[in-house]
């Protein structure tokens, strides 16, 4: 049952007819908000930069935006990241490191394939699409595309990369190609998205693996 209070003197609340007289009802002590720290704190402007983006636009996309959202001031912001455009690959980078895309070994090295381009399509395209049109990638400047993969997938190995290594494990294939034809399937899916600003259909997914990589895969593979 929800108690009733009453404003006591100095205005502070007193609850009526819960605590014996003289007891110290300790659910009453007022705590200060707890300060938002480190990681916390990154998380959350990451996350409310997200938001902006995706509520704003590149337009919208701005230092002082940003900092509102999250509730935060602009030289917080600026003592993690130099400028607009490293605030923007931060959040890039953390939706792609909470959406990350997994291998299951499905048993083939074709099924692998499709099914993680459908996680593709389930976990990426809005960061593929947010990340196309905000605008500030430019070419030849420090923060790129393949910057910002490189730094998602730090220490990590990529699910087409381990869908291949299942694939020799298997016996389906003798050795892995090259990095370029194992990061072909994503990069096609990639182009696709950007075409059409939406998921791939799936008879298009199998097209790209069907047609486009599977090829490629046993082309590199040496007979015995």
């Amino acid at each position: 049952m929800r108690r009733e209070t009453k404003m006591g003197e100095g205005g502070s609340s007193e609850a009526c007819g819960d605590a014996p007289s003289g007891a110290v009802d300790h659910s009453r002590t007022y705590r200060r908000p707890t300060r938002r720290r480190g990681d916390a704190l990154v998380g959350e402007i990451l996350d409310a930069a997200w938001d902006q983006l995706l509520d704003e636009g590149a337009a919208g996309f701005t230092v002082e935006a940003v900092a509102a959202r999250a509730r935060t001031s602009k030289p917080v912001i600026y003592r993690r990241w130099a400028n607009r455009d490293e605030l923007f690959s931060a959040v890039i980078v953390r939706r792609i490191l909470l959406n990350p895309l997994e291998c299951h070994d499905l048993g083939s090295l074709r099924a692998d394939t499709l099914d993680i381009l459908d996680q593709g399509n389930r976990k990426r395209v809005e960061i593929i699409v947010a990340a196309a049109t905000a605008g500030v990638f430019i070419p030849g400047h420090l923060l790129t595309p393949e910057r910002v993969r490189d730094t998602a997938l730090a220490g990590k190995t990529s699910a087409m990369k381990v869908a291949v290594e299942q694939a020799i494990r298997r016996g389906e294939i003798r050795i892995s190609p090259p990095p370029l034809v194992v990061r072909v399937p994503f990069d096609l899916f990639k182009a696709q998205v950007l075409m059409s600003v939406a998921p791939v259909p799936t008879p298009m997914l199998e097209q790209i693996v069907d047609q486009v990589f599977l090829p490629l895969v046993h082309a590199y593979q040496v007979e015995g």
